[in-house]
């Protein structure tokens, strides 16, 4: 089973910059096949699980397989909760997003209160980085905003961001 799947963003050459899923640039329908076709091979194989394949489509079209990932990926956790919270919010486009914010947990998590409970921000990772003694206080959170549009997603990055 296909749950789609999310344009990898970069900063630069090489260097992931989150996920986003954008109806308007949806997954062609090859690459799902694809992806399915993988699936099953593996399943055939004795693969039980969830698994991201990284799949890229070339300047000549040509769609190649450069990264199957048979585990819980960056990703996975934005695609499968993507559908039910955009219905919700009425938001159809998702961006990953993860801060490193300071200061105490309880002020952090009163700042996220908001954007959550208004659905365009869904958590899916608060570490509390009071806790841990190496984190050097710095909390992490990680999750995926909502928006009307690629660009409404970062315009809703930033306003996150600016939270801290």
């Amino acid at each position: 089973r296909s749950f789609g799947g999310a344009e990898q963003l970069f900063s630069s050459p090489c260097k992931q910059a989150g996920s986003l899923i954008d109806p308007a640039r949806a997954m062609p329908e090859e690459v799902e096949k694809l992806a399915v076709q993988i699936g099953e091979s593996a399943g055939a194989q004795g693969f039980r699980g969830i698994a991201g394949l990284d799949i890229g489509l070339a300047q000549n079209g040509q769609i190649v397989v450069f990264d199957p990932n048979f585990r819980i990926a960056s990703s996975t956790a934005q695609l499968l909760c993507h559908q039910s919270a955009s219905s919700r919010a009425g938001l159809p486009a998702s961006q990953s997003i993860q801060l490193t914010p300071a200061g105490s947990f309880s002020e952090m998590e009163r700042k996220l209160r908001g954007p959550i409970a208004d659905g365009w921000f869904i958590p899916t990772r608060l570490f509390n980085g009071e806790k841990h003694p190496l984190s050097g206080g710095k909390h992490i959170v990680t999750g995926f905003v909502l928006g009307k549009d690629r660009q409404s997603t970062s315009s809703a990055m930033q306003k996150l961001q600016d939270l801290f």
